[in-house]
């Protein structure tokens, strides 16, 4: 409920609901699978809510299929990493993403300084570059997933698209379907802990409802400190019990 809650307040919900799996005993890359599960229904139904706003996003079908493509083979490739080497890898995986959340807002800002003067050189040739931009993301997205959202608003502002709203709508839309090909991979691999997902997806879905109802008028940026600490915690907890 926690991780819904946050996940529609000031996103990081995975922060919170991927380390609690770990410690309630599910091995990490089940735990992964599980988290896609568990929260990805909120990002899709956001992504509706925007249906506006991206009606007026440019090249979001090749953006899309980037995206679907790019969850696939991620998810592939964590289905067939080691358990004992992702458990390695998951305090690092973390710890990127934490600060992806804290310093991205920051990141975007400047590099939307940067945008207009990038987009009036930026002709046909430049959606190849965004297109494989978008497929990295993806890939790491499909694999793990922190901070892809973070990471899609820096690059659309590289790539000059000022308008917040309709930034995050696309950034919403492509983060579902990034989520939602890694999970079809997942649940054919049957790598989804189901009687945790579906404990945490009604969970999720009650928390992102009613959260927002009670502390739509907690500023923003307390929540997302509130996040960072915590997940700062668990980071700290999984490099102990990695490395001990």
């Amino acid at each position: 409920m926690v991780g819904g809650t946050i996940n529609a307040l000031a996103g990081g919900g995975t922060f919170l609901v991927f380390p609690t799996l770990l410690l309630t005993g599910v091995p990490a890359v089940p735990a992964n699978a599980t988290t896609s599960v568990a929260l990805t229904p909120g990002v899709a139904s956001s992504a509706l809510a925007y249906r506006h706003e991206l009606g007026r996003a440019e090249r979001r079908l090749p953006l899309a299929v980037a995206s679907i493509i790019g969850g696939t083979v991620g998810a592939i490739v964590l289905l067939r990493t080691p358990s004992h080497v992702f458990e390695t890898l998951v305090p690092y995986l973390l710890l990127f993403a934490i600060l992806l959340y804290a310093f991205g807002p920051t990141l975007t800002r400047r590099l939307g300084s940067t945008g207009a003067a990038l987009s009036r050189r930026q002709a046909a040739g430049h959606l190849a570059v965004l297109l494989t931009v978008q497929l990295v993301i993806a890939l790491y997205g499909g694999y793990f997933g922190g901070g892809i959202g973070i990471l899609m608003l820096a690059v659309f502002s590289l790539f000059g698209m000022k308008d917040f709203h309709r930034a995050n709508a696309l950034r919403t839309m492509l983060a579902a379907c990034i989520n939602s090909a890694a999970i079809i991979a997942f649940i054919i691999a049957g790598a989804v802990a189901w009687p945790q997902a579906i404990v945490m997806l009604v969970g999720a879905i009650i928390g992102g409802y009613g959260g927002v109802r009670l502390f739509r008028h907690v500023p923003g940026l307390i929540l997302r400190r509130i996040v960072i600490a915590m997940a700062l915690v668990m980071t700290v907890y999984l490099f102990i019990r990695a490395y001990h």
